[in-house]
Formats: structure tokens, sequence, C-alpha cells
């Protein structure tokens, strides 16, 4: 679906196609995270997340422009 809403250039199959795929990685990929997780420091998560909020707060003017750049991108699709 992802692929044919690309080809034609069609907005709601491209998104739904996109949303289902992300969803099931995510639950596919769920226990290894969590596993993951439980192996860490219990000091080393929220760290990384400060590390994660300075850089989207670093970064944030270009992802402002970037994402105006998607959803004009997608509102020229049919």
């Amino acid at each position: 679906v992802t692929l044919a809403g690309a080809r034609w250039r069609l907005q709601a199959p491209l998104l739904l196609g996109g949303g289902v795929l992300a969803l099931d990685a995510l639950h596919e990929l769920a226990p290894y995270v969590v596993q993951v997780v439980d192996a860490l420091p219990r000091w080393l998560p929220p760290a990384l997340a400060g590390v994660l909020l300075l850089a989207v707060g670093a970064t944030y003017e270009r992802r402002l422009r970037d994402a105006r750049r998607l959803r004009d991108a997608l509102g020229r699709l049919r």
C-alpha cells in the first residue's frame, strides 16, 4: 500500500501504509527493546533522555523547516 501510494502520488495510501509499517515494526521489536533497557544501569535511560532533549532543542529550527517542507510535499499529493 505504501509503495502504491508513493507510485501514484496518493496521500492516504502512503500515510496509511507508512503508519501500519511503523506500528508493526514497533510491535515486533518491543520485546528486544525491553531486554536491552533492563540490562542498562538505572541512571542511563534518564541520561540518554537528557541528551536527546538537548539534541532536539539544538536542531529545532531545522526540523521545523523540514516538517513544513514535508507538509507541503504531502499537500501536493492527491
